[in-house]
């Protein structure tokens, strides 16, 4: 097993070597003073509101069975249906008996995990009291608006376990403290680690940036290959349908879940050659086909992409701002009609001495506004600062649609400052936040290794 330390090495339950049948790869970790904000957001998406619920389906009667063994703890078919009802009601997937035991494999894995790190929470004498997990709770209701206490008597309404709930919650609190206490002592970040981060931030400040969320559906065994696949499949049609991608992120992926406070922008060139095929088809927004990688099959959804660019922050610039109003009840043949104006105008912009365009200065009627703005790029929406960018002083930008109207920018002036290397304690946390990563993946996957596990289904 991956000791911290010599008090890891002697376990209060000795366990029998097995090697488990399932692979974990481990969660996004942010530095301690994001985990709670971690936890918040993953609670979120279990707040279980009347709009986003459909009703489970009502619970057949029948005996109570072992479907997994995690050493000297049992995992019973009570355990898997009370999750399996939860996820069904949080996601949006349609509650039928071929979708169920399609999950039901990526369930049990999860209860298997949170049983392990239950386990090794509490060989650290971390205990989470239940006060707080009633301030979790209280913290899910508050976001959500609803009255304090109205979670459980929600539950119960909509025939769901309350206490299944909050067993979920526990082991993610407990795991993140053990996170926090523990594994954040083994990270160490040396001045050489950080220069060199500082110098590939300049050097690689003009490539593709992207932000992925995923859901992680890892092949721990060749012959699951096909019911993986399937899985992810059947998933990326629901989501389609209008299945929450968020809560199934949360409730299913092995990587701890694709829902992040903090989205980070990723270069491109870093992304495995599968990944960066796939995102290079993809629209913002959009959700890929089951891409093949080396855990399992991922479904990628890209929320943004964007140019790095060596044009500081802080750098100045003035524009002449050309605005064609629109009204809001505007035709298609409107639109297209002041789209023609504004290529027009592009033309003949006037210059930036002038308050005009093409020698005209009463727009009385028209619709057009001039304006001159000063500002900075850092104060630039992603939209706009790429058009601003690659401006040369004098030069107009294309005709691009805004919720006002059609828009066209002139550059006038620009005060370029010298690109900033990335702060130091900036570029620490995230080599931090990597690492620990790394760190914890690799403990939750020794942990497997040690433990007894037996999967009965």
């Amino acid at each position: 097993m991956y000791n911290l330390n010599q008090q890891s090495q002697q376990r209060l339950h000795p366990r029998p070597r097995y090697r488990a049948g399932y692979l974990v790869y481990g969660a996004r970790i942010a530095a301690e003073h994001q985990l709670m904000k971690h936890i918040i957001a993953w609670i979120t998406v279990l707040a279980l509101t009347c709009a986003s619920f459909q009703p489970a389906i009502a619970a057949v009667p029948q005996q109570v069975g072992i479907v997994a063994v995690v050493n000297d703890e049992i995992i019973s078919s009570l355990d898997l249906e009370e999750r399996m009802r939860l996820v069904m009601s949080t996601t949006g997937l349609q509650n039928t008996p071929e979708v169920r035991q399609r999950l039901a494999a990526q369930i049990l894995r999860n209860l298997v995990d949170e049983t392990l790190q239950t386990q090794e929470a509490e060989r650290y004498n971390i205990s989470i009291s239940e006060s707080q997990i009633d301030r979790a709770v209280r913290t899910v209701e508050a976001q959500q608006g609803k009255p304090q206490g109205s979670l459980p008597s929600f539950f119960e309404q909509n025939d769901l376990s309350m206490e299944s709930f909050r067993n979920q919650l526990e082991a993610q609190l407990a795991w993140n403290e053990f996170i926090s206490r523990e594994l954040r002592r083994n990270v160490t970040i040396g001045s050489d680690e950080i220069a060199r981060r500082q110098e590939r931030a300049m050097n690689n400040s003009a490539v593709e940036e992207v932000q992925l969320s995923s859901i992680i559906m890892p092949v721990d065994k060749p012959e699951n290959e096909q019911k993986v696949a399937t899985l992810a499949k059947e998933l990326r049609e629901q989501i389609g349908q209008g299945a929450s991608f968020e809560a199934l992120a949360t409730q299913l992926s092995a990587s701890g879940g694709a829902l992040t406070t903090n989205k980070v922008w990723v270069s491109t060139e870093q992304l495995e050659p599968r990944i960066r095929a796939t995102v290079d088809k993809l629209s913002e927004g959009n959700l890929s086909q089951p891409v093949r990688t080396v855990p399992g099959y991922q479904l990628i959804r890209l929320d943004g992409r964007r140019m790095g660019s060596r044009i500081s922050d802080d750098a100045e610039v003035a524009l002449k701002q050309i605005l064609l109003s629109l009204d809001e009840t505007a035709q298609e043949k409107e639109v297209s009609v002041l789209l023609d104006i504004a290529k027009a105008v592009s033309r003949h912009p006037g210059s930036c001495t002038e308050p005009g365009i093409a020698g005209v200065q009463d727009f009385e009627g028209l619709n057009i506004d001039v304006e001159y703005v000063r500002t900075r790029f850092v104060n630039m929406s992603p939209q706009v600062r790429p058009l601003v960018e690659n401006l040369r002083v004098t030069e107009i930008s294309e005709p691009f649609a805004t919720p006002e109207g059609i828009q066209l920018l002139m550059l006038c002036e620009r005060i370029d400052v010298a690109p900033q290397m990335p702060a130091e304690n900036l570029v620490r946390q995230e080599l931090f936040r990597e690492k620990l990563d790394l760190e914890s993946a690799k403990y939750l996957r020794n942990l497997r290794r040690e433990a007894f596990i037996d999967i009965r289904i």
